[in-house]
């Protein structure tokens, strides 16, 4: 299942286009910490990797909270508008089950400006240890590159078509995706802007 260790200590579940793939490369890097890292879905029982997502989902889950109009445009603008309804649905079901299960939650933006505050808040929970080896963009540009399927995209927001998906999706009924959205930015760890 995409690659995941299932016999680590915690895991990290997001909504896809939340950031999994940096934390992964930063959280392996940088810091000793053993994690799954993983989006949430429903697995069926009889499914063989049930047993195996069903401990992962049990063990204390990190998520990244991102706002449903950034994380739907940008997933849109990587599946060229072919799962749209879809993700929509998958939305609530990743958020509802977040607000129900997820122990520690952080902010998308504090991802993007402040990586190493929410790996050394993680780190002092879990007990890890925080070496900074390389927190460099281009590196990770490299990385990704190197290891990770040509269709995932680095950044959404270099693609032409993220402008006018922001448009589309502004357009949808999104209520109910904004109270869950806003329900899990509660629950978020706040950072001094220090």
């Amino acid at each position: 299942m995409n690659g995941c260790e299932w016999d680590n200590e915690i895991s990290v579940v997001t909504y896809p286009r939340s950031g999994k793939t940096w934390l992964t490369w930063y959280i392996n890097k940088n810091t000793d910490l053993k994690a799954n890292f993983t989006h949430y879905f429903e697995v069926d029982k009889a499914d063989p990797q049930y047993d195996l997502y069903q401990k992962v989902i049990s063990l204390p889950v990190i998520t990244i909270v991102r706002d449903p109009v950034e994380s739907l445009s940008s997933l849109d603008t990587m599946e060229k508008e072919v799962r749209t309804q879809e993700r929509l649905d998958s939305y609530l079901e990743h958020y509802n089950f977040f607000l129900n299960n997820a122990k520690m939650f952080f902010l998308f933006e504090d991802l993007k400006n402040n990586t190493n505050k929410i790996i050394d808040h993680i780190c002092k929970e879990f007990s890890g240890n925080l070496n900074i080896v390389s927190d460099s963009f281009k590196d990770y540009q490299y990385w990704h590159l190197a290891t990770q399927n040509p269709r995932k995209l680095i950044s959404s927001k270099n693609s032409p078509e993220y402008i006018k998906n922001i448009e589309k999706i502004k357009g949808l009924d999104l209520s109910e995706h904004y109270r869950l959205y806003n329900l899990a930015k509660e629950k978020c760890v706040v950072f001094n802007n220090d």
